[in-house]
């Protein structure tokens, strides 16, 4: 039996860091939580109505700034919750215009902060759901899988957010979205990210725009990615473990960006955050308003890397099973709580060992 040890991971990152005769270098402050969080730091069209921003195509620049001085104008303001000690952000990401389904969510994910009395953030957790767990559409007596709430709610998050409080027991006090080709442009825009795959992925029919399919692989092993070979390592779900690999190969992407970004390498240049003031148009949407924001960044600054956890709620621990069922006439392979469907007191539980641990 051929076992790939932590030690293994070490010593073949090692060789694979000299081949590219870069060195990498760990620690420094991390900034904010990264990819979930990136758009923030420098401003969004995109944010939710309550900013009232009026975007002018035809001078993108402008419009740039005007968020840029927003933000900088702004008044810091505590978030909500932040004064109890904990807040709790929901984070949806869906392919985007161009894809089949674009508005289906690939990826949800709670990102629970525990914050402290001096204003800082003691514990960061990513907690990634199943996005073919079978719900209760809130409000009606329909069944469906939970990545679909989102369109159901006519790109509203209320639905979700209602189901997702129901499964976790967690209130929801902010969402994002983001479309995945802002997370396309930004790995390319930071000249990639170096992720080690633990098995091989191998996709025949991996879906492309305009419902085109390609075959994609990665080899087991260190490997730099690109934006576009990000994506489909984060998108495809063609494995024995079928979305349970997807969200683990999500989350193993947000901690290499966090990786990098903390780095002391890494150094941003004006350049970056004008490439991204430009393709976050359209590519992000939130409710926080500019205060909130602010007051996020400082916090972030406080941050220790070294008090961020992931957890993907997967069949591993015996909280998820699932079969097949009717949906909409349709057999369709759903996951629900071994406890029982739509008993969710188990799935609760581990989440506040998660969250308080």
């Amino acid at each position: 039996m051929n076992i790939y040890s932590p030690l293994n991971q070490l010593l073949e990152r090692e060789l694979y860091l000299k081949k590219k005769k870069k060195p990498w270098k760990t620690g420094g402050i991390f900034i904010l939580t990264v990819i979930l969080f990136f758009p923030i730091i420098f401003g969004s069209n995109s944010l939710s109505q309550e900013l009232n921003l009026s975007f002018i195509p035809e001078i993108p620049l402008q419009s740039n700034l005007e968020n840029a001085i927003n933000l900088t104008l702004a008044r810091d303001v505590l978030l909500k919750n932040e004064k109890e000690g904990r807040v709790n952000f929901l984070i949806l990401g869906v392919s985007g215009e161009g894809h089949p389904a674009p508005f289906l969510t690939d990826a949800i994910m709670i990102v629970s902060l525990q914050t402290h009395q001096t204003q800082s953030i003691q514990k960061l957790t990513f907690i990634s759901i199943p996005r073919d767990l079978l719900i209760k559409v809130p409000e009606t007596n329909y069944l469906s899988r939970i990545n679909s709430l989102y369109v159901r709610g006519q790109n509203n998050t209320d639905l979700i957010k209602k189901s997702i409080t129901e499964i976790t027991g967690l209130p929801i006090h902010y969402f994002l979205v983001i479309d995945l080709n802002l997370l396309k442009n930004f790995v390319d825009e930071i000249r990639g990210v170096d992720i080690f795959v633990e098995k091989e992925v191998y996709d025949p029919l991996f879906p492309e725009p305009n419902y085109s399919y390609q075959a994609f692989r990665l080899e087991k092993g260190w490997h730099h990615l690109d934006g576009s070979t990000a994506i489909k390592y984060v998108r495809t779900r063609h494995s024995p473990k079928g979305d349970f690999d997807r969200m683990d190969h999500q989350q193993k992407l947000i901690k290499a960006l966090i990786d990098k970004l903390s780095s002391s390498d890494f150094s941003p240049n004006f350049s970056l955050y004008f490439k991204l003031f430009q393709d976050l148009e359209n590519t992000l949407w939130t409710d926080l308003n500019w205060g909130e924001i602010k007051h996020l960044i400082n916090l972030g600054k406080k941050l220790d890397i070294k008090n961020i956890n992931y957890k993907v709620l997967d069949n591993s621990s015996g909280l998820i099973c699932g079969g097949q069922i009717i949906l909409g006439e349709q057999n369709a392979s759903v996951l629900w709580p071994c406890q029982g469907r739509f008993d969710y007191s188990e799935i609760q539980k581990e989440i506040q060992n998660i969250i308080s641990n």
